[in-house]
């Protein structure tokens, strides 16, 4: 082994006079052959396509800078989020993986994350990655990992934003079902209950005072729907008096009849 070891080295002093020999002529020479012709050259190979595997996904990789000004970039990231308070960027980052507009993020989503104490921090935040070429905004303004099952998600996130800033709000269901989907202002309050029932509410009231009158009428001509025992009512035989609850027929306080 130490042989072949100082032979795939180029040293072949090891085997003496080995051209004397056909024996060790013939070995010398598939030794050759094999360990470099073969085995060399396929180990070289693994290592050249692994290198430009790397070498491609480090072009692909547009966040990928010289190690000096990585280090210098990383640095003061961590001076300023220390300064200005930032939030975690291992939550940010998992909090814009999830946002529809992804690629295309604005100071107001930044702000809406209520991760920041104060705008001044989330607009320092913003101005210092925007200063890098790959975090540009795209041309278009598309993003193309959306997926075509949240477009309508994404024109609700349009609507809401512009209704936002020009002072208005989004309706709510209850509300489109009144005034349609157009937005209303921001200082019209929300309903507490659904229009259902209020409607039944409404209904309750208006057949109660309704019927009110006509229960009182009837009690005033004693011609109620439950007639006491004895036909007794208050315009009745008795000149107007007051009738025990129990009728004319039932006993009364002092002993006697009723009727």
């Amino acid at each position: 082994m130490q042989t072949q070891f100082f032979m795939m080295l180029g040293d072949f002093g090891g085997l003496g006079d080995w051209t004397v020999r056909q024996d060790l002529q013939a070995f010398v020479v598939l030794y050759l052959i094999v360990m470099f012709l073969l085995i060399l050259n396929f180990l070289l190979a693994i290592i050249v396509e692994a290198y430009m595997g790397v070498r491609e996904v480090n072009e692909e990789n547009e966040v990928e800078m010289e190690f000096i000004t990585d280090m210098i970039s990383t640095l003061w990231s961590h001076g300023l989020k220390y300064r200005h308070r930032w939030p975690s960027f291992r939550f940010l980052s998992m909090l814009f993986e999830q946002s529809p507009f992804k690629h295309n993020i604005r100071f107001m989503d930044v702000w809406r994350t209520g991760m920041f104490p104060t705008q001044k921090s989330a607009q320092a935040f913003f101005n210092y990655y925007q200063q890098f070429d790959f975090l540009e905004e795209s041309q278009d303004g598309s993003d193309p990992e959306l997926p075509k099952e949240d477009v309508i998600q994404v024109a609700c996130e349009v609507e809401r934003r512009v209704a936002s800033l020009m002072g208005l709000r989004m309706p709510t269901i209850e509300e489109q079902a009144v005034h349609g989907l157009r937005p209303i202002p921001m200082s019209t309050p929300k309903p507490i209950s659904s229009p259902r029932g209020s409607m039944k509410r409404s209904a309750s009231k208006r057949a109660n005072s309704s019927s009110s009158p006509a229960s009182g009428q009837n009690s005033s001509n004693g011609r109620g729907s439950n007639p006491q025992p004895g036909g007794g009512s208050a315009n009745g035989a008795n000149g107007g008096a007051a009738q025990p609850p129990y009728g004319a027929g039932w006993p009364t306080a002092d002993g006697g009849g009723g009727g």
